[in-house]
């Protein structure tokens, strides 16, 4: 049985100039680097609401913490 990675991150330049990449996560669409990822707090950016996240930033990807996930993950395992 092959087994897919996890993730998958590919280098572009190594000198003389920023280092690229490209991370790449199975059925998500790839993030190049050096590229920001927002901290979210339970599935929100703070201080910015969604439709100025959409309109303003290119944030393609936020970190949240996997207790922000326990409320729904609970209620999913009730249904």
């Amino acid at each position: 049985m092959s087994e897919e990675p996890m993730f998958k991150f590919t280098t572009g330049s190594t000198s003389g100039v920023v280092r690229t990449g490209l991370l790449s996560l199975p059925n998500r669409q790839a993030i190049k680097t050096p590229h920001y990822l927002a901290l979210a707090s339970r599935g929100a950016i703070p201080h910015l609401t969604q439709d100025n996240v959409t309109k303003h930033t290119h944030i393609c990807g936020a970190y949240m913490a996997a207790e922000d996930c326990k409320f729904v993950l609970s209620q999913q395992s009730l249904a």
